[in-house]
């Protein structure tokens, strides 16, 4: 790793170029700027946009005489401790995405963003208001305490009356999981009477196959120790609260991001499988900046900054994963960002169905959600769907 003095007043790179090193600042002071927008950091990576080969999102210029590290995709490629640079990168860019969110930010009202969601989303509950994600909590703390017979016994105890099938099918793999620690033959007895076909796409029974097999698998891995299963109509994170120095990562699903202060709703983005969400929260105390929220079923796992830095160290190569996953959530946003604002609407509408809908159809997006994104009417919307054949179901749900 190579260290260098670049005088005030240079860039290190600009935006649309490649860069070929990644960068750490050892002191002074840089300017990250995009489309006008300017962010000054004192500490941190930046140029991390090699590790996936896009070109940089960003420029990178000198306010004062600055020492900085360079490190070569060939350097990170050769350190024998990678996690410390993986966590500081991941850390650097989601202190960018945050910066992103800040500059499209209105000013956040708590009281007021969760009675204005309700209004949109009436049938939606904050997770502490969900009787399944209190239980399957409590379950999942005894059941990584190893207290595996009152794990089951929780399960057993929990009234399924009320909830519908999909989340009973989840409770029998859970039973069937708690009790491979207890009696593995009888586990495997329960797998076999499973309709296997038909929880084939559940990460619940993935993860129960894993273990029978004795296969270990990294994202599996985390699932056991931190994951939630999230039931539909959800609101996982809520703007204006405190984010308790909390992150989540979503490994199965699909959730929507908007904002709701100001007494209307703007849809915001999506989240996409193996995307982090509410990360910034495990760097800084600030409140949430907005929304997020699932129609479907999601499967995610809840994490510290610490607790982020310790599975890291246990399973490096997930950290390179974070990092092209936060590089890609940028390019992602931008890009869309980029095609809402096209300025003809029918032209607008029509690129966002090309390059978006598959991804909108996953995380749930009703009709209301797409013309409040596109700035369209309804009636402009309906009749592009109309002519493209895509559905808008019962509940409001954009199909094919």
């Amino acid at each position: 790793m190579e260290s260098i003095t670049v005088k005030k007043g240079q860039y290190i790179y600009e935006a649309g170029s490649i860069s070929e090193n990644i960068y750490k600042l050892v002191s002074g002071k840089i300017e990250i700027s995009h489309n006008g927008n300017k962010n000054i950091i004192e500490t941190g990576t930046f140029g991390e946009w090699i590790i996936s080969g896009v070109k940089c999102y960003d420029s990178a210029y000198t306010l004062t005489d600055c020492q900085i590290q360079i490190l070569s995709p060939e350097d990170l490629n050769s350190l024998d401790s990678k996690e410390n640079i993986y966590f500081e990168m991941f850390e650097s860019l989601t202190k960018r995405l945050t910066f992103l969110d800040e500059c499209i930010s209105s000013q956040i009202d708590q009281e007021s963003a969760i009675n204005t969601f309700k209004k949109f989303h009436p049938h939606h509950k904050l997770r502490t208001e969900s009787k399944f994600l209190d239980f399957f909590s409590k379950m999942k703390f005894l059941y990584n305490q190893e207290n595996y017979q009152q794990a089951l016994n929780e399960v057993y105890a929990f009234k399924s009356d009320y909830i519908d099938y999909p989340l009973r099918d989840e409770l029998d793999i859970w039973k069937a999981i708690i009790t491979f620690h207890l009696d593995p033959e009888k586990a495997k007895h329960l797998y076999n009477t499973f309709d296997h076909t038909k929880y084939s796409k559940k990460l619940s029974f993935t993860y129960l196959k894993n273990l029978l097999e004795n296969k270990n698998d990294t994202l599996l891995s985390l699932y056991e120790k931190y994951g939630l299963h999230v039931p539909p109509n959800t609101i996982l994170i809520a703007e204006g609260e405190n984010p308790n120095n909390e992150g989540y990562l979503l490994l199965d699903g699909g959730m929507k991001v908007g904002r709701y202060s100001g007494n209307k709703e703007i849809l915001l983005s999506i989240i996409q499988k193996g995307d982090f969400f509410g990360e910034a929260g495990m760097f800084n105390s600030n409140c949430r900046m907005a929304t997020v929220y699932t129609d479907v079923y999601c499967d995610v796992v809840k994490m510290s900054g610490e607790k982020l830095k310790s599975v890291i160290s246990q399973f490096p190569a997930l950290g390179m994963k974070m990092v092209k996953c936060q590089i890609s959530r940028i390019t992602f946003l931008d890009e869309l960002f980029k095609t809402v604002c096209i300025t003809n609407k029918r032209e607008r509408i029509t690129s966002i169905i090309d390059t978006y809908l598959d991804k909108f159809i996953t995380a749930g997006i009703t009709l209301n959600e797409f013309t409040s994104l596109t700035n369209c009417t309804q009636r402009e919307v309906l009749e592009i769907f109309s002519n493209r054949k895509i559905k808008i179901d019962s509940t409001g749900h954009i199909k094919t």
